[in-house]
């Protein structure tokens, strides 16, 4: 019995003494009766201020679970004689029902207990734990603690290999990949992996060799093709309907639309075609979007197509000029003063010298260059130096135009001061208003100092028939055009024709090797002159008069891959590159990260400079390739630019497939997976814990043998009432006798 009033008691107890001494002083005036029930009635009411509580525990039959789920072969506890030990120990006298649930037909282990009495489990915990239970007092089988299992962790297809994670935690197992040879697997935690045979739809990782949980030897993963992308043909006539082909004023200037490209090939197209943004997409294409590009070789590409110092020079692992100087370009600006005649808002030399300052953004870096203005005299703006050093202004500001037109004596100055070490190169831009004398002996003269002139004839007038001769005899070119706006296109045109020899003709055979090996050799009567460069990787050569003269060359760029090819290829070996090396561009504003193991974690963040986005809609497509269903689930915000999501790995293998605004993302190969209960396998104490602090029961050892405290709920019954009543019937009890008297 217990006082729930302490104060009330107390002050009852009070109150009951001052009675008893009245009473006392007062015994001799009643009758021992009556001093009698006064006495109870006084005691009974102190007592009931109290608030007396009687409690006994409310005892009920225990419930006892015992899971027989496929994951708990092996279990103790499976014994009944060892269980009904068990139970004696930790029960003792207490009645209790037994139900098993489970089987090992079982493919999921479910745990919904209705609410009602404590419940004894005897489980390894390998379960989706309920939402709520009665309280629940888990029995730790010392047989699951430790379990003697192998199993396939997960399976992931990575590039051409599949690969498996192998947990053993017992003696040395095997492993097979599709049944071919068997590798060893260890004990402990391991890598396996081996390459997808050629047409392999399905791999399959087994562990071999006997243990009681068969269900998580094994798992099967699909592969997948690649995600369709569109293949892109830039110049001449594509291969077959496979690509889909622009003209090069057709390339996009809308870096969006390139997120559709898996490949984009540039066939034989000259640097001068594609504009200055054309140029940015397709770097930026390669280097942010992780695209491919390949450059193939023709008339028109590389150094023959004005690639020097361009963003296709730099995107190609292949220098389009050679790394030393090979040749002297002489640039001549006619400085007379007929060329100070008014063209719009300039003069014809202003405009003749911005075309000759433009002309030097061609030229081949490693070469040599002198530029100079003529009219009276010859004047030198830059004299011998390296193309890649010269930062002079052309002209320079103190040049004008002014004067007579002296060609003659410019020409003959150079024919005799012109270092023969090197082929010079001569190129003037002229009205040619000149008077020019025995042009044939001027032009045996520059022949002899290894001096070719070529002329663009800029003025109103007929051709110079002198310097045209000079032009033809030394093997050059003249060409006449008035209209200043094409001055430059024509000066790029003339270097060209005039450079070196940069493109071999001639019956060559052509091998591949490295990323390009698998394209056969061939016999090409066409290939352009280049240069590996360094950093690049050769992946293709040929042999000309005892000289290795690369063929081909691939590099990474950024996240991308250029691959330069200097000749052109046939429908079917463009195809086998683009199979090979095509792949979809990313958006490098979202970085997609997944992991596939027991459970599909995506992740996906989302940045761009300075900014999170918010607000996306990403979704995950899980994607039967037996039935076909799509199973789709949008990826919730989490954060800022943050968004993620884990869902139970799928029963069968499927093909997951990451999407924004209906553009993919990523796309990869989910294992079909066993129940996770499969995996690990043993007592999930973390889960047991868990259990136990929700229900309000307990995790109980294997080593603990103490009776459960089961912290039955009490029955409790007040006595206050009861002893009140009591009191009040003894004092009118007493009350009566004294009347009678």
């Amino acid at each position: 019995m217990i006082f729930a009033n302490i104060t009330d008691l107390v002050l009852g107890l009070i109150a009951l003494a001052a009675g008893i001494g009245l009473i006392l002083r007062a015994r001799r005036a009643v009758s021992a009766t009556m001093l009698a029930l006064l006495a109870l009635g006084l005691v009974a009411l102190a007592v009931a201020m109290g608030e007396p509580t009687i409690r006994w525990p409310a005892k009920e039959t225990v419930r006892v679970m015992v899971d027989l789920s496929p994951s708990t072969r092996g279990a103790a506890y499976r014994d009944a004689k060892w269980r009904d030990v068990r139970l004696k120990t930790l029960l003792g006298n207490i009645p209790h029902t037994t139900t098993e649930f489970e089987s090992d037909n079982s493919r999921e282990t479910h745990f919904a207990p209705a609410p009602g009495a404590p419940i004894v489990l005897f489980s390894e915990g390998q379960f989706d734990l309920p939402k709520s239970a009665p309280a629940t007092y888990i029995v730790v089988d010392p047989n699951l603690e430790h379990v003697d299992d192998a199993a396939i962790a997960s399976l992931r297809i990575v590039d051409d290999r599949a690969v498996a994670e192998v947990v053993n935690h017992g003696p040395a197992r095997s492993i097979r990949f599709n049944g071919a040879a068997a590798m060893t697997v260890p004990s402990g935690e391991s890598v396996q992996s081996t390459t997808i045979p050629s047409g392999a739809v399905v791999m399959t990782a087994r562990v071999e060799g006997q243990d009681r949980w068969p269900e998580n030897d094994a798992l099967s993963i699909r592969v997948s093709s690649p995600p369709h992308a569109v293949r892109w043909w830039i110049g001449e006539s594509p291969p077959n309907d496979a690509w889909t082909r622009f003209a090069a004023a057709q390339l996009p200037n809308d870096a969006n639309a390139y997120l559709d490209a898996g490949m984009i090939v540039l066939s034989n197209v000259p640097a001068d075609a594609l504009s200055l943004d054309q140029q940015r997409r397709l770097s930026q294409y390669v280097r942010d979007l992780g695209g491919t590009l390949v450059i193939l070789g023709g008339e028109h590409a590389f150094s023959a197509g004005g690639y020097a110092r361009t963003m296709l020079d730099d995107l190609s692992p292949l220098a389009s000029t050679p790394p030393s100087p090979t040749t002297h370009w002489i640039v001549l600006v006619d400085s007379s003063g007929s060329m100070a005649t008014p063209i719009g808002a300039t003069t014809r030399f202003r405009a003749a010298s911005d075309a000759a300052a433009q002309l030097l953004l061609h030229l081949p870096q490693s070469d040599l260059v002198s530029v100079g203005g003529f009219a009276r005299g010859l004047r030198w703006w830059i004299n011998g130096e390296q193309v890649s050093r010269v930062h002079q202004s052309i002209p320079p500001p103190d040049a004008t135009a002014n004067g007579p037109t002296n060609l003659q004596a410019a020409l003959e100055t150079i024919a005799t001061s012109a270092d023969r070490s090197l082929p010079n190169e001569l190129l003037i831009i002229s009205d040619t208003d000149a008077a020019i004398s025995d042009a044939a002996t001027l032009a045996s003269n520059l022949t002899n100092a290894r001096v070719r002139v070529s002329v663009l004839s800029i003025g109103g007038a007929g051709p110079n028939n002198a310097l045209e001769q000079i032009a033809s005899l030394t093997k050059g070119r003249f060409i006449q055009q008035p209209d200043a706006v094409k001055w430059p296109a024509m000066m790029r045109d003339l270097a060209r024709s005039a450079s070196p020899e940069y493109l071999l003709r001639g019956t060559m055979n052509v091998t591949f090797s490295g990323a390009l090996s698998f394209l056969p050799p061939r016999s090409a009567n066409l290939l352009n002159r280049a240069w590996l460069k360094n950093g690049a990787t050769g992946a293709g050569q040929t042999r000309i008069k005892g000289e290795t003269i690369p063929a081909a060359g691939e590099w990474q760029v950024g996240s991308g891959r250029v691959i330069a090819i200097a000749t052109g290829i046939s429908a079917s070996d463009a195809n086998a590159v683009a199979d090979r090396f095509g792949q979809l561009p990313s958006d490098p504003r979202l970085k997609v990260s997944w992991d596939a193991g027991s459970s599909v974690n995506v992740r996906v963040d989302a940045q761009e400079p300075n900014r999170f986005l918010n607000d996306l809609k990403p979704t995950l497509e899980l994607i039967s390739p037996a039935s076909g269903a799509i199973d789709s689930h949008t990826i919730p915000q989490t954060g800022p630019g943050e968004y993620q999501l884990s869902l139970p790995t799928p029963n069968e293998s499927m093909l997951a497939t990451i999407r924004n605004d209906g553009r993919i993302l990523s796309r990869f190969a989910v294992a079909g997976h066993y129940p996770r209960e499969f995996y690990p396998l043993g007592n999930d104490r973390a889960a047991m814990r868990k259990l136990a602090e929700m229900s309000g029961g307990e995790v109980i050892e294997p080593n603990d043998n103490r009776a459960i405290d089961f912290h039955w709920p009490p029955h409790k019954v007040s006595l206050a009432p009861w002893l009140a009543l009591i009191g009040m019937l003894s004092i009118a009890g007493a009350l009566g006798a004294w009347r009678r008297a």
